[in-house]
């Protein structure tokens, strides 16, 4: 089974992380594991949404499926270090999937 995780950024007015280098590190680390990532689309299992500041515009669309929020330097309403946000989204993604054949970090 094909596991679909899709990336939905904010408008990027106010950003105080690098949205794109957390993106990529999340999509190259998950495309390791054969995950599908697609960009700004619903059509997926899960939702990993990026905003760069703490409105969180991402997420501000009505979104029913499993999700991590990231606003500015939080995952989850939690403080973290801007180097470790994707470390923090791969084990939300994993912690979902459930067993991975390869730890995500």
């Amino acid at each position: 089974m094909k596991r679909i995780v899709g990336i939905q950024f904010c408008g990027g007015c106010n950003p105080r992380i690098n949205r794109e280098k957390i993106a990529y590190e999340v999509r190259d680390k998950l495309r390791e594991q054969g995950y599908e990532i697609v960009w700004n689309r619903k059509d997926c299992d899960f939702v990993v949404f990026i905003s760069g500041c703490t409105v969180s515009c991402a997420e501000q669309q009505s979104c029913s499926k499993p999700s991590v929020r990231v606003a500015a330097a939080t995952v989850d309403f939690k403080e973290e270090r801007e180097d470790k946000i994707a470390v923090e989204i791969l084990m939300k993604v994993a912690s979902y999937f459930g067993q991975l054949e390869k730890p995500l970090c």
